[in-house]
């Protein structure tokens, strides 16, 4: 998870605002895979607030799991999200330790809102929508 914070902080750059607020405790995922946010009230100085919720499940069909949360009410930019690991389905060794970074990225940018049911909420720099037709193609 290291490795792929900072690459996301060397590669990436958002507008963010200097403070964040949400004024009650929240809740985010379904059922046993549910993560209470705690309130964030004043606001606080973050862009991204990330649970990891981990997991030993050998039921499942994943070892990694990401989704958006809270959204800002201003440009609807995901402030926050929750990342599953599961243990269960991994492996311990140095060359999956390389291939899982790639999965674990993939997962990240999910949380960044990069998933086709929140495309019709991207901005651009002037806070317009943008078309979901230019987002997706």
């Amino acid at each position: 998870m290291e490795s792929v914070k900072s690459y996301f902080e060397t590669y990436l750059s958002v507008n963010f605002y200097d403070m964040m607020y949400a004024a009650t405790t929240r809740n985010c995922g379904v059922g046993e895979l549910s993560v209470t946010f705690p309130a964030v009230a004043p606001a606080q100085p973050f862009d991204l607030y990330i649970m990891i919720k981990p997991q030993n499940d050998i039921n499942t069909s994943y070892f990694a799991a990401a989704t958006s949360c809270d959204k800002s009410a201003v440009d609807n930019r995901p402030f926050s999200g929750i990342y599953y690991l599961n243990f269960a389905k991994m492996e311990g060794t140095k060359i999956k330790e390389y291939f899982y970074f790639s999965t674990y990225a993939h997962e990240f940018t999910h949380i960044l809102g990069f998933s086709s049911s929140q495309f019709g909420l991207f901005k651009d720099t002037n806070g317009n929508t943008i078309p979901e037709n230019q987002v997706v193609g």
